[in-house]
């Protein structure tokens, strides 16, 4: 929880920063959660700031998630399932993660959860005041994040296979008040999505710039990789051995969960990593990130605690997801996922302000943010400040000049314009990125102007190098400060 922001949290911090005036205007730099970034910005007008701080709401809206969870899985596996279910669903490495952040999805959590059972309920009961209740819950998801809209693919694979049984008992009517009652409700932050969307067409990777053939292998693979989330299926399969070997004498199997239910849940975890990865293809964006898919992981832990079921014998069953818990808690703690893989930025920004030896030395900093991959974002002083959004989250009094995501050619007018004055006036500067290939760039630029480099920190997603000129010939490769 102490840990420094990761790049996305500096993004929330920057946002968030100023008068309602100045977050207002800052709303529109780039798509952000309006309900949870009013929640910081609420948070720091009342002089409530700091990593700790600002991830407490997270902790709180996981730990509602996780009890409407276990309501909702003991409609699929019972009481016992579902305290089991639920033990597995806090162990997930995403929602560990996501309930230390201070960003918007443990809040999404809550309210998808919520919403599953909403649904549920107007099946079971079709009146108005449910429908009402359920589209209000909805309209509040889509608020929280715009990618959290699709969250209605789930339940749409219930309501095809009860049309297509004949069960579904929904007037036309009511569904048709229910859509309308979200479209009212949604319309105005509509013209925000609107914009930001249209926004994102200035995104496009350089590197990335044609749209990808596709592949069922493919599509396969990052369903896989989606099901097996840091582990799952090894922690699964590890804590069943560990079953196995404990109590192999005694272990009695029985009737299974029914088949509609299993493939209910399956049709909707493939319809909802299906979807992305063709977002993904054609979108030039990588919608397969965990945080993005978040309400559909539950899956995960039902699936595992109705195989649980199979197994007759009480302890067993317990002592077995205690075992796939605990793997899992160890693999996500003993990971690079705390803090975030690599980009540590207060650490970065730290050993810069102990190592200057002048507050005037120039840092230019590689944040990776998305935004960065615009020219036209980089060459607007507003944007600039976004993507150099760490150095507002770990100010420094050093003047920060904003790179791009990515070495690429069509940058190479604007870095030149950055560069070339510090080197032809033989003034020390730090490199501040993302990938090593910034280091080697400014290696090169560096070395035909007898500049020498200094490695202050190297992490696997974050470089900080000095430069500073000298009178003899430079070393081949920056030397490191151990």
């Amino acid at each position: 929880m102490g840990s420094g922001f990761w790049i996305d949290e500096t993004g929330t911090y920057y946002i968030t920063s100023g008068d309602w005036s100045q977050y207002v205007s800052r709303m529109s730099r780039a798509i952000q959660s309006p309900i949870h970034s009013t929640l910081i910005w609420a948070f720091r007008q009342a002089g409530i700031s700091g990593e700790v701080m600002l991830r407490l709401p997270s902790i709180v809206f996981m730990g509602i998630a996780a009890l409407l969870f276990r309501r909702l899985s003991r409609l699929f596996v019972g009481k016992e399932g579902a305290d089991v279910a639920t033990i597995l669903f806090v162990a997930l490495p995403a929602i560990q993660f996501e309930a230390c952040q201070a960003r918007p999805y443990a809040l999404a959590m809550a309210l998808s959860m919520g919403l599953f059972i909403l649904v549920i309920k107007l099946f079971r009961k079709p009146t108005w005041v449910n429908a009402l209740v359920a589209s209000v819950v909805y309209s509040l998801l889509i608020y929280t994040h715009a990618i959290y809209s699709l969250v209605i693919l789930i339940p749409l694979v219930a309501i095809v296979g009860l049309a297509v049984q004949r069960r579904l008992h929904l007037g036309i009517w009511l569904v048709a008040a229910s859509i309308g009652a979200v479209a009212t409700l949604c319309s105005p932050i509509a013209p925000y999505y609107w914009g930001a969307a249209r926004n994102a067409g200035n995104l496009v990777d350089p590197f990335a710039a044609h749209t990808h053939p596709f592949h069922l292998s493919s599509l396969l693979g990052h369903f896989l990789g989606a099901v097996d989330q840091s582990g799952f299926l090894e922690a699964v399969v590890l804590g069943l051995i560990i079953c196995l070997i404990l109590f192999w004498k005694s272990i009695k199997l029985q009737s299974a969960a029914p088949p509609r239910f299993v493939l209910f849940l399956a049709s909707s975890f493939i319809l909802v990593i299906g979807i992305y990865f063709l977002m993904s293809q054609y979108l030039h964006f990588s919608f397969l990130e965990p945080r993005y898919y978040l309400y559909a992981l539950p899956v995960l832990p039902i699936f595992a605690a109705a195989l649980l079921k199979c197994v007759k014998c009480h302890s067993v069953r317990l002592v077995t997801a205690g075992a796939i818990a605990a793997i899992l808690v160890y693999n996500t703690w003993g990971s690079t996922l705390f803090p975030h893989p690599g980009a540590d930025w207060k650490l970065a920004f730290r050993l810069i302000a102990k190592d200057s030896r002048n507050s005037q030395t120039p840092v230019l900093l590689n944040s990776g943010l998305a935004e960065a991959n615009s020219l036209r974002h980089l060459q607007m002083p507003e944007f600039r400040e976004f993507i150099s959004a760490p150095a507002t989250a770990y100010p420094l009094p050093n003047p920060v000049f904003t790179l791009p995501r990515r070495p690429n050619v069509i940058f190479d007018s604007y870095v030149d314009q950055i560069v070339n004055p510090l080197l032809i006036s033989n003034r020390s500067f730090y490199v501040v990125c993302r990938t090593m290939s910034w280091v080697n760039l400014f290696q090169l630029k560096a070395t035909s102007q007898h500049f020498s480099s200094v490695m202050l920190l190297e992490t696997p997603e974050l470089f900080v190098v000095r430069f500073e000129p000298q009178l003899t010939a430079p070393e081949a490769t920056p030397s490191r400060i151990d």
